[in-house]
């Protein structure tokens, strides 16, 4: 049973780390329906039915108190907020349908209200925009009101403070496309606000202090940015204005200020391209001395405590998810934590009023992991539940952090994944799975489709090719112009690299990817048809001339946004030189089998990119295999389709590059 397996994993880990003085205790029995273990077929293999499953609890949150659990799960299209005891999980006290929002934050105001800050996306002028508001969720009785819903803005609901017994908050929102951000009041129990900070130019963050008093506000242009700041409350806003010396690229990523200790600090790049913590110095108006940087990269985001307003950590990614912490509190308890899964990313994610109680979610990328919930007064820790309780973890591949040389000498990370038993193994058929993007990144996390593909006999290669971000702005500029060129060539260069070792066998190799990976598997089977047995583009592009009219910045990450005609092909990109590189144009090219799809509400690279490809290759006389989902967005979303497209995977790699 379920119950077993985890309170071994359990007892293992504490009789490995003592240090962690916590006793185990009955943790919740699973829903059978909903957790019970998957028996594999005769030949051990899982169906592509459970691989496709989506998370069972995500965005899991308790409430100040700690008598409450949120958290997060999908239906269809719909999203759905699950509230629930904390020692009974499993057995939700209630479930509110939020419709077809996706989510971007969730914070408990009191027992009885939450409120979640969700998104969706809408056109307006010639592209697609993400657009934010506001919800209160009322847990009692799962009436839901929008607090900014007469706001006309794209950016809205972004929560600046609580009052401590969640009957009011300060809210920042655009309510107007022509305006910048405005903060109002707004009492959570009737949703009516008053506005209590009129928009500034250029300012999208406001900063309130304890009191939920307006203090501050940040506006940043370029490498020139002003700073809005009061002393004391009713005084106006004093307007400082600041510049770097040197022009570098998006030098200001967060930021945060504390009103009340007039203490400052940013995520910057501007010493030597990674992003940093900085101590921000108000009186000479500059970066002062650093407080924490990643010695492997950068540094993601800034961890501010919601009960104190103190910033108390930053988190960043560097062969796996890491936190600093600056609180000496939560960094006891990070060290206690990591002694006993040592080999885990273990994310503390949420706790109650005074730390009493604390979440935490340890996890593999070999293994989706396990919520726990740590009550520190009594001393002891539970399992709260899984992500995916269908999926035995002993079915799944162990998942390498790896790195080979370019041939120009940069050194490219990667992830590499080899079938479960097979370790060893040399000769393997390979699946070269490059990311999307392409200014983004692979995490060493659960991937369902990943594991999929190794559970049937394949090797499976992540590269983290230049122009991957979290590595800092020097990496991600060595993309900068090479899509099609030395973007292309560090993915074959990982496929010599495991030759050279024997691992795979290069004359059994296929492409696959989404999004910019799907171009890379294009690309790679017009320009290098020799390297591949097969080519498969899930929502790929194949006119990057189109792609950059239809919405230049969908594929930039926010740090290095600057100019994306830049990253794609050059200062000097012009329609011939985007043409070059664009597989639409290069049919005549193709020799190797392709599988494409893509989601019919794809609304980041548009399903006319796939259209056109299979149109082209059919009037060219080339074969082509195809599939176009009515109901899935940016890839295989649906679960329904998600399922058609593994099996399509599955027989489509099982007839051209056969294990």
């Amino acid at each position: 049973m379920v119950r077993v397996v985890l309170t071994s994993l359990w007892l293992a880990a504490m009789a490995a780390a003592p240090s962690l003085a916590l006793q185990e205790t009955d943790a919740t029995e699973v829903d059978a329906q909903e957790t019970a273990l998957v028996s594999p077929d005769e030949n051990g293999l899982l169906a592509a039915e459970h691989y496709a499953s989506k998370p069972f609890m995500s965005g899991i949150r308790i409430s100040p108190e700690g008598t409450r659990l949120s958290y997060i799960q999908e239906d269809g299209d719909d999203t759905m907020i699950v509230i629930a005891d904390p020692e009974d999980p499993y057995t939700p006290l209630r479930r509110v349908n939020l419709g077809n929002y996706g989510i971007a934050e969730v914070r408990w105001a009191n027992e009885e209200r939450l409120l979640v800050q969700v998104r969706s996306r809408t056109f307006a002028f010639f592209r697609m925009v993400a657009t934010t508001r506001l919800m209160v969720v009322d847990t009692e009785t799962g009436d839901t009101k929008m607090v900014d819903e007469d706001a006309d803005g794209f950016s809205g609901g972004g929560i600046l403070y609580v009052e401590p017994y969640g009957r009011w908050a300060m809210v920042a929102t655009q309510y107007d496309v022509d305006e910048y951000m405005s903060v109002r009041r707004v009492n959570l129990e009737t949703g009516e606000g008053v506005r209590i900070q009129k928009p500034k130019r250029g300012v999208w963050q406001w900063f309130v202090d304890e009191k939920g008093v307006v203090r501050g506000g940040l506006a940043i242009d370029g490498r020139k940015f002003t700073l809005y700041k009061r002393d004391r409350p009713g005084q106006d806003l004093v307007k400082i204005k600041g510049k770097f010396e040197k022009d570098e690229i998006e030098q200001i990523d967060e930021v945060y200020y504390s009103p009340l200790s007039q203490e400052a600090a940013i995520i910057s790049n501007h010493d030597d391209g990674r992003f940093a913590v900085y101590r921000f110095d108000l009186e000479a108006v500059e970066p002062a001395e650093r407080l924490f940087a990643n010695p492997n990269g950068d540094v993601d985001e800034l961890l501010v405590d919601w009960e104190t307003g103190k910033l108390i950590g930053a988190r960043y990614h560097d062969d796996r998810w890491r936190t600093h912490w600056f609180d000496e509190d939560f960094s006891k308890l990070q060290e206690r934590v990591d002694a006993a899964f040592p080999h885990n990313d273990n994310e503390v994610l949420s706790w109650t009023r005074h730390r009493l109680k604390v979440l935490i979610h340890s996890r593999r990328a070999d293994d989706p992991g396990l919520f726990y919930l740590f009550d520190r007064r009594a001393g002891r820790m539970h399992i709260v539940g899984t992500p995916y309780p269908a999926i035995p973890q002993d079915t799944l591949a162990p998942v390498g952090r790896v790195s080979y040389k370019a041939r120009d000498g940069l050194e490219i990370p990667a992830y590499l994944t080899l079938p479960p038993g097979k370790e060893s193994a040399k000769g393997l058929p390979l699946i070269l799975m490059p990311h999307g993007g392409p200014f983004a990144r692979d995490e060493w996390v659960y991937d369902p489709q990943v594991q999929f593909l190794a559970s049937r006999g394949y090797a499976v290669l992540q590269p983290q090719f230049r122009g991957t971000t979290g590595r800092g702005l020097a990496f991600v500029e060595a993309g900068y112009g090479q899509w099609g060129y030395k973007m292309q060539d560090d993915l074959d260069d990982g496929i010599d690299w495991l030759a050279s070792r024997g691992t795979i066998d290069p004359d059994r190799v296929c492409i696959y990817g989404i999004s910019y990976g799907g171009y890379a598997a294009l690309w790679g089977a017009v320009r290098n048809p020799e390297r591949y047995r097969c080519a498969v583009s899930m929502a790929g592009i194949s006119d990057v001339r189109a792609m950059l009219k239809y919405d230049k910045g969908v594929f930039s990450a926010k740090r290095y946004y600057h100019s994306w005609k830049e990253k794609v092909g050059g200062i000097d990109a012009d329609k011939e030189a985007l043409r070059a590189i664009s597989p639409l144009y290069h049919v005549d090219k193709l020799s190797v089998p392709l599988l494409i799809g893509h989601g019919n509400r794809d609304r980041n690279v548009p399903p006319e990119q796939s259209l056109e490809m299979v149109d082209a290759m059919k009037e060219a006389g080339i074969d082509v295999e195809s599939v176009f989902y009515k109901k899935s967005h940016h890839g295989p979303t649906d679960h329904d389709e998600m399922i058609d497209w593994l099996k399509r995977l599955e027989a489509f790699f099982a007839e051209h590059n056969p294990v």
